[in-house]
């Protein structure tokens, strides 16, 4: 059975957007396998719930693979409100690899040097198109998709 990929973003406040680490190294944007240790990582990466997380140089989705953006969407009976992020071929390949081979990782959605949500795959099945969603009254979701929505052409 395929599922969705859903990176959700349950923060506590907007103003930690402009958070921004001196050890830390400018992450590119795109999808990032998290380093379950700190201990010894050179490359630490602040988030939008004031964690860290310890990350690879390099994503292993780049945000050249981010194929479409839908417009903002409401679910007002969940309160909540989402947007599609569609990966292009090589894009969902490489997703439905890490998640068949490292069904207990986790992986961070990075925008702007900033962790923006967390998704953990569980060793599930995904489809190419990436729902990221957040309360109906997030500004983290309008940051996010206003973010990705500027990437692209």
């Amino acid at each position: 059975m395929i599922k969705n990929l859903s990176v959700i973003v349950t923060f506590l406040s907007f103003h930690f957007l402009g958070m921004h680490q001196a050890y830390s190294q400018k992450a590119s944007s795109g999808f990032y396998i998290v380093i379950e240790t700190k201990i010894g990582c050179t490359n630490l990466v602040p988030g939008l719930n004031r964690a860290t997380y310890c990350l690879p140089k390099e994503p292993v989705i780049t945000s050249a693979e981010f194929e479409t953006i839908s417009d903002l969407k409401f679910d007002v009976s969940k309160q909540m409100k989402f947007f599609n992020l569609k990966l292009s071929a090589e894009g969902f390949k490489i997703l439905k690899t890490l998640a068949g081979k490292l069904p207990d990782s986790r992986m961070a959605l990075v925008i702007e040097n900033t962790v923006a949500g967390i998704f953990e795959s569980k060793g599930m099945i995904v489809n190419q198109t990436v729902p990221i969603r957040g309360a109906i009254d997030s500004q983290e979701i309008d940051w996010i998709h206003q973010k990705i929505k500027k990437q692209k052409p």
